[in-house]
């Protein structure tokens, strides 16, 4: 089950992880500007993270 805030960014969106691993691979298929608007959301918590992604803000 996925946490409500990413929940609600991949709504309407195929979603799929793989874990290879070293690496998980994450894909996500549909609408351009749908996948557009996830991109901006996941790179603006990358920011808000410092890179790091270790804390609460994910």
């Amino acid at each position: 089950m996925m946490h409500g805030h990413m929940r609600d960014f991949l709504k309407d969106l195929d979603f799929s992880m793989e874990n290879q691993g070293e690496k998980l691979v994450i894909t996500i298929k549909g609408d351009k500007e749908k996948i557009k608007s996830v991109e901006r959301k996941l790179n603006a918590m990358k920011e808000l993270c410092g890179g790091d992604c270790e804390c609460s803000c994910c």
